[in-house]
């Protein structure tokens, strides 16, 4: 929820000290049993946990993080609608859900979008038509294009 969300900040700034006591403890544990533990991460944790078996999490594209959590949000909310899937619903959950996510303005835009696309069927019908007849069209005078190019050639031939 976008409650939760705004306080995971705060939360973390608060406990964060915790889990890296917590993970170096287990860590020596481990290396005292003889086990190699390789820890991934973001620097910003990382730098806390002394161990040669560290590797940083770098991503080529920042965008991905906001993707990544876009997805883990929308995912979240369809499961919470998930009480209301039933088969062949799954797209129309995810689609709800991502409306609701929209902000006000951007809603009213789509919602006009879809009833634009509600009252042209009809003339995309038509328009692929026309379409469908031009490119007929086209590909016969292509053809008759190629044919007289190979007659030329033949001609060029017996000369």
């Amino acid at each position: 929820s976008k409650e939760v969300a705004t306080n995971i900040p705060k939360v973390a700034a608060v406990t964060q000290g915790e889990v890296i006591m917590f993970v170096k403890e287990a860590l020596a544990k481990m290396a005292e049993a003889g086990l190699t533990v390789l820890v991934e991460g973001r620097a910003a944790t990382l730098k806390y946990i002394d161990t040669p078996h560290r590797f940083e999490l770098i991503m080529s594209d920042e965008n991905i993080i906001g993707a990544r959590r876009a997805a883990q949000r929308i995912g979240a909310s369809a499961v919470a609608s998930a009480e209301d899937m039933k088969e062949g619903k799954t797209w129309e959950i995810l689609e709800n859900v991502c409306k609701s996510m929209l902000p006000k303005e951007e809603i009213s835009e789509v919602k006009a979008d879809e009833a634009a696309k509600e009252e042209k069927p009809e003339e995309k019908k038509e328009g692929a038509e026309e379409k469908g007849e031009e490119a007929k069209k086209e590909e016969g005078e292509e053809a008759k294009k190629e044919e007289a190019k190979e007659e030329k050639k033949e001609e060029a031939k017996k000369e």
